[in-house]
């Protein structure tokens, strides 16, 4: 039985998709987030206008089970109550109507703090300036990784090199901005919205309400890349308090600037290298020190952390190393996973890092990173054998075949030396691996799957035939 081509349209292509913001809601009410305008302070006092009939404002006191989203830890508040800890925190949710007069009514809400300094990068984290942000020290999570022995490889280096590299944030620019829509059904709150994990805001509102009568549904998505894997829960966190009130659908879809402004971004890195290579240029030592911005609150810092450090020697067999990585609080936006949880960063850290250590020794860079791949007998840095065959070999020769490297990379330097210093060619490596780190799995999704057998479908030629 042959079925309709037109079943299976590339729908966000065409436009035909129907988001959050487009779709239609009966008795519909509109919510809007007054976020905090100070980076780091005590709230003394919040002061409300008087509401209009049919216009609603909800924060902390409002909740009836936690005021906590309930992430891999409990340490972000669904409402900022006693105080706040990044300029654009969650203080209150307004709800009503009419988006223009919900504006209206944020713009007269007043609310008094007591300042204290706030820590925006790892240095200032790190100076405890007005004390802690998070617990006595600003650390949510650290991990040490030792393979071989460190001190016994750098006493056979015959140069040592030290060198600080750094990444920034980076936005995921999703097609579609955050969004969702709650409303009740059949005794049920039901939040459904833009998101890729519809488990965790599950399990997130539940606690937040106080009861399992919920149901989290994810909508058509336009794009997460890992910004819609823990931010709908801030979201769906406030809204779900605002529904089981009101009794009536509400929807809250960021605007294009506030969703860029405060969600969540791709951790900044501060790595700092120090390598040591032998007489037969072959690195006998490393030493990586990795610094990961987390943001307010811990959010998936945890994890990200687990994995980039997993990653951060890369493709390449050091027998010596030796990681330190920290996760430290900050007074920005908590920032979350972003298509590699850390492994990007980490892995541009260390492409960057032997590409000048080679031109120090005065080798070409794919040469040298050559010389130390992986192989089927390697070790890996967390002391695992290595299953099945490795390629990487043939997957090197094949690249530096087709792309012509090493003739180009002669000519470039000819070129470079000639005073042309806009031409060039470069090769990086990069793994990644699958699944989490850690044990995220098992402490907080628990899912469950069933399994039903059904008619087979065959997808031939962009048309889907039943055999």
């Amino acid at each position: 039985m042959k079925r309709d081509k037109t079943q299976f349209k590339w729908q966000e292509a065409t436009g035909d998709a129907k988001f959050i913001a487009d779709r239609h809601f009966d008795n519909l009410l509109e919510g809007r987030l007054f976020r905090s305008s100070c980076p780091r302070g005590k709230i003394e006092s919040i002061r409300l206008p008087d509401l209009p009939e049919g216009y609603f404002v909800f924060g902390a006191k409002d909740v009836p089970g936690r005021n906590v989203l309930q992430m891999v830890e409990a340490d972000w508040p669904v409402f900022a109550d006693d105080e706040v800890r990044y300029l654009g925190q969650i203080i209150l949710l307004v709800v009503g109507p009419e988006i223009k007069v919900l504006e209206q009514i944020l713009d007269k809400i007043h609310v008094e703090y007591q300042p204290l300094t706030p820590a925006f990068t790892l240095p200032d984290s790190q100076k405890l300036t007005d004390g802690a942000i998070h617990g006595q020290d600003n650390k949510f999570d650290s991990h040490r990784i030792n393979k071989g022995d460190v001190n016994r490889g750098f006493a056979q280096a015959e140069h040592i090199f030290e060198e600080m590299l750094s990444t920034s944030y980076q936005e995921h620019m999703y097609l579609e901005p955050q969004g969702m829509v709650g409303y009740p059904l059949d005794g049920k709150i039901v939040i459904e919205g833009s998101m890729q994990c519809p488990w965790y805001v599950h399990h997130c509102i539940s606690v937040v309400l106080g009861h399992n009568k919920v149901r989290a549904i994810q909508a058509t998505t336009g794009g997460g890349f890992g910004g819609k894997e823990d931010y709908p829960d801030v979201l769906a966190g406030a809204l779900c308090v605002a529904v089981e009130r009101v009794g009536q659908p509400i929807r809250l879809v960021l605007p294009r600037s506030e969703d860029i402004a405060f969600t969540s971004k791709r951790h900044p890195i501060d790595f700092h290298y120090r390598t040591g290579v032998d007489k037969q240029g072959k690195i006998v030592a490393m030493e990586v020190k990795v610094d990961i911005n987390s943001g307010a609150y811990l959010s998936l810092s945890g994890i990200v952390l687990q994995r980039a450090i997993t990653s951060c020697i890369n493709v390449y067999e050091i027998d010596n190393v030796r990681v330190d990585a920290t996760a430290w609080a900050t007074n920005t936006s908590p920032n979350g996973a972003f298509r590699g949880f850390g492994s990007p960063q980490t892995c541009f850290g260390i492409e960057t890092h032997l590409s000048h250590v080679a031109k120090q020794l005065g080798l070409e860079p794919a040469d040298f990173k050559h010389d130390h791949l992986l192989n089927t007998d390697s070790t890996t840095l967390t002391g695992a054998s290595i299953f099945g065959d490795l390629v990487l070999e043939q997957m090197y020769e094949q690249i530096c075949e087709a792309s012509d490297y090493h003739e180009k990379a002669k000519a470039y330097r000819q070129q470079s030396k000639n005073g042309d210093l806009l031409t060039g060619i470069g090769l990086a490596m990069f793994q990644h691996g699958c699944g989490f780190a850690g044990d995220l799995e098992d402490t907080l999704v628990k899912a469950k799957v069933r399994l039903v057998k059904g008619p087979i479908m065959r997808l031939r030629s962009r048309s889907l035939t039943q055999i």
